[in-house]
């Protein structure tokens, strides 16, 4: 708290709680300011789809009826009681659909989920068409193929945006999957400079998952600042400021109303903050191939990415996320090796590797499966796995 009375996080960064009269809010600032709002408006659901007024039981062959028979969520537009309506929020349904079953590794299910979206009403709104297209690039991320793959797929969303009922939202989501590029190409200050951008899109939102998902962004390409930084001051301002985008990612997350999103969606993106935060506390990237590999860490970081992880670790991530604590968790170990040397922690950081491996080839999750072969060909290089050394375990 500075001596105005504001929140000041880190960085010359402020946090301003905005709360809206009437629906209606305003707020002036310069580019340095974030917006948190805070929104009291009702949130509506019908109890039908709107293709279809039928009961749970019915025997008619229309398309919400086989997509309820084939267990996947019938397409449900949630209005909100405000002058903002997120993409999320009116088509939560689809959105959190598609993300199950990308990272559940569920392709085929999703391919399937796709041709019965294109017998629905819905799937020709432009809203609908840029959901469904981001949703592809994101299976390609997932998949851990190249991303030049979605160059197309962001042309159509460039030409379907204007047409959305959202136009700014959507074009925040659709900076996350160019920044995403930007990570594959190397192009580390471009992706922190787009997910800056997607904030100031997003800051007239409220709390809530849309808003926890964009505060994540900078979070992540801030963990991988920190592994590559070697002035000790300036990591540690980039890690106090890159934990606070994880805390505004989980605090937003947390004001999501169970009726706007899928309960797993909300949980999998505040484990994926958690994860953040361990990233940031262990100098830490997936890729071994960092300049942070041979760093110590303090004690005290240690016991805050222990903490972090085991958080991350409460709910039931998804797969993908899952293969991602484990690549993690196996890196405290390590962490932890290399201040004891403790041969214990070497053996559990080796088992999460193995273990990550498995899950990461279990789901195909290409990108996944390389990181935790880079991490037990870097740990084999390290002791040597018949080390008869006893060790007191973790």
């Amino acid at each position: 708290m500075d001596d105005r009375g504001r929140n000041v996080h880190s960085e010359g960064v402020t946090l301003v709680k905005l709360c809206t009269v009437q629906n209606r809010s305003t707020v002036t600032g310069n580019h340095s300011i974030i917006i948190q709002a805070g929104d009291n408006a009702n949130i509506t659901v019908p109890t039908t789809s709107e293709c279809c007024r039928c009961h749970d039981d019915c025997a008619c062959s229309c398309t919400c009826c086989k997509m309820a028979k084939a267990d996947k969520h019938v397409i449900a537009i949630v209005p909100y009681a405000g002058s903002v309506n997120s993409p999320s929020q009116k088509h939560n349904r689809i959105f959190d659909h598609l993300f199950k079953l990308r990272h559940n590794g569920q392709l085929t299910d999703y391919e399937n989920y796709m041709e019965i979206l294109q017998e629905t009403t819905d799937f020709r709104k432009p809203d609908v068409q840029v959901l469904v297209k981001l949703s592809d690039a994101y299976c390609v991320w997932v998949k851990g193929e190249p991303l030049q793959k979605v160059g197309k797929l962001i042309d159509d969303v460039d030409r379907l945006i204007p047409d959305t009922d959202n136009p700014s939202e959507f074009e925040a989501l659709k900076t996350h999957v160019t920044l995403l590029m930007c990570l594959q190409q190397g192009k580390l200050t471009e992706g922190l400079q787009k997910s800056y951008f997607a904030l100031q899109k997003v800051h007239h939102l409220r709390p809530g998952y849309l808003k926890g998902f964009i505060f994540s962004f900078p979070a992540y390409l801030l963990s991988l600042l920190v592994a590559n930084e070697s002035n000790p001051e300036a990591r540690e301002a980039i890690r106090r400021q890159g934990i606070e985008y994880c805390k505004l990612g989980i605090d937003s997350t947390d004001l999501e109303s169970d009726m706007q999103h899928l309960t797993v969606t909300c949980e999998n993106l505040k484990s994926t903050c958690h994860l953040y935060m361990a990233m940031l506390h262990l100098d830490d990237a997936f890729t071994t191939q960092t300049a942070s590999r041979g760093r110590r860490v303090s004690t005290e970081n240690l016991q805050a990415a222990t903490e972090a992880l085991k958080a991350a670790n409460q709910s039931t991530p998804a797969p993908f996320t899952r293969a991602r604590l484990l690549l993690v968790t196996s890196d405290l170990r390590f962490r932890q090796w290399q201040e004891s040397r403790d041969v214990e922690y070497h053996k559990k950081a080796m088992q999460k590797a193995k273990r990550a491996k498995e899950l990461a080839e279990e789901y195909n999750f290409l990108s996944e499966t390389v990181y935790a072969k880079e991490r037990i060909a870097f740990l084999e290089e390290q002791l040597p796995l018949d080390t008869k050394t006893v060790g007191r375990g973790c």
